[in-house]
């Protein structure tokens, strides 16, 4: 196995966990890893497999995703603010009112 739609396709025989394939690298250095179990799977699968793999390997998913991290950071950290807030402000609108003697 070469390659699929253009992208290298490696067979990974020992892999560290279970996977059957993978888009793996950043462009140009892009490759389809897959595992022993692909090898076992019916080619109609294997090719539905690559072609999958392929894609995340053709619109740069992974590029795009690596680009997106700051943007993702900063809203996770405003969501943690705005969601402190509302905690805080929750607990002082549920705070129960001392009773007086």
């Amino acid at each position: 196995m070469d390659d699929a739609f253009g992208v290298p396709v490696r067979v990974d025989r020992f892999p560290k966990r279970e996977f059957i394939a993978e888009a793996r690298g950043v462009w140009p250095f892009k490759r389809i890893v897959v595992s022993p179990h692909f090898l076992m799977m019916h080619p109609t699968y294997q090719r539905a497999v690559l072609a999958h793999e392929a894609g995340h390997c053709k619109h740069f998913h992974f590029e795009k995703r690596i680009l997106a991290l700051p943007v993702l950071d900063i809203d996770a950290r405003m969501d943690s603010r705005i969601r402190a807030r509302s905690r805080d402000r929750s607990r002082r609108i549920c705070r129960k009112p001392k009773v007086m003697d």
